[in-house]
């Protein structure tokens, strides 16, 4: 059980004392002590108003040891977290690879832009929502208020949600890629059982069906220039008419139509849509026991808890559905009650003319976060 005062980085072991939280804290930094392995939130963080910046100058008075690294810059929302090297002189160099967030959010799109931990804040939304959030004081949750979305501020682990929120991101291919258009048929076993070094999906030892190549593979969740164009993506998932179930339901799966590299094909209606893309969405959840993940559409669908594979839906064919148990796979996956884990989601929209995406879940909250 976390203490109070404690903060978590996603993805990380390293527990950091910050100003106490309580009850009614608004979950933002406070202190930092330089030099751990957290030191680049505050450092990136230090005026919160002003929104994230690219990377920390030098923050260690007594230096650091020449060539040493460490991360910086952060994993929340659309942020990514890259790499500072300390130079001949002591001191820590430029923050090498960090995408920084915006300075405002966008409304709308289910996304934390800003990368302060809270998701379109003082945007528009349904009067009484509540959905989930991190920040340092540990997991928060957003109200709607008024009409707008509040804060992420402390609630109680108890807390209720009524939206959970997956986040991710979106690329789009065209028809031209060699594992897109041209095959059919479902193919189990495309992927290995564990997530590589890169927190991605690998291919197994062909000859394979639908898939041209180990390198043509690893272009799907990786964005490449000249072979596919990407952007954050996030979907909303709603109590549905069971009790304690979560569902994202879209029948007609096209988000990015007009969008992207918008390369248009008709579907089976004769509208013109935007096929050929994947869709990697993380999060992190909390196992306490008879939770259900539940996935029907098309086409390639894969699902890992804590890196290994615990859904296979691989290949180009019409809708077919799954159903995670989480007391099923617990054994397999060493999952142990109370503890956190990450759960990651890839899916492949590869051939006209239908494209349909449906999730239900009992995980009562999911939180986006940075890669574990």
């Amino acid at each position: 059980m976390r203490s109070a005062g404690a903060r978590r980085l996603c993805g990380m072991t390293v527990l950091v004392a910050v100003a106490a939280c309580d009850a009614t804290a608004s979950l933002r930094s406070r202190t930092s002590s330089p030099g751990d392995a957290a030191d680049r939130f505050d450092a990136e963080h230090r005026d919160v108003a002003g929104g994230p910046e690219s990377g920390p100058g030098p923050v260690d008075a007594s230096g650091c040891a020449p060539g040493t690294t460490r991360p910086c810059g952060n994993d929340w929302g659309i942020c990514r977290a890259g790499v500072q090297t300390c130079a001949p002189d002591g001191t820590w160099a430029d923050c090498v690879g960090a995408v920084p967030g915006a300075a405002d959010e966008t409304c709308g799109n289910w996304l934390d832009d800003d990368c302060d931990g809270a998701t379109d804040e003082d945007c528009a939304c349904m009067e009484g929502d509540r959905m989930p959030c991190e920040r340092e004081c540990g997991r928060g949750g957003q109200s709607c208020t008024g009409g707008r979305w509040g804060p992420c501020e402390v609630v109680p682990d108890d807390t209720v949600f009524s939206v959970i929120v997956l986040t991710g991101t979106i690329r789009d291919f065209n028809a031209s890629h060699p594992d897109f258009q041209d095959a059919l048929g479902a193919e189990r076993g495309l992927v290995r059982e564990m997530l590589d070094a890169e927190g991605k999906p690998e291919l197994t030892p062909g000859p394979h069906r639908t898939v041209s190549s180990p390198e043509s593979f690893r272009q799907w969740y990786r964005d490449v220039p000249g072979v596919n164009a990407s952007m954050p993506f996030g979907i909303p998932l709603r109590p549905s008419e069971s009790p304690g179930v979560f569902t994202f339901d879209a029948p007609d799966y096209f988000p990015i139509d007009g969008m992207l590299l918008a390369e248009t094909h008709i579907d089976h209606a004769g509208r013109p849509r935007n096929f050929h893309f994947t869709t990697e969405l993380r999060g992190r959840m909390q196992y306490r026991g008879g939770e259900t993940f539940r996935f029907r559409g098309d086409d390639d669908v894969w699902v890992f808890v804590g890196g290994r594979l615990v859904m296979d839906l691989g290949g180009v064919h019409g809708p077919l559905e799954a159903t995670v148990s989480f007391d099923d796979i617990a054994p397999t996956v060493g999952l142990e009650r109370g503890r956190d884990y990450e759960i990651a989601f890839f899916h492949a929209e590869r051939h006209t003319r239908q494209s349909s995406f449906r999730i239900d879940t009992t995980l009562g909250r999911v939180d986006a976060c940075g890669p574990f």
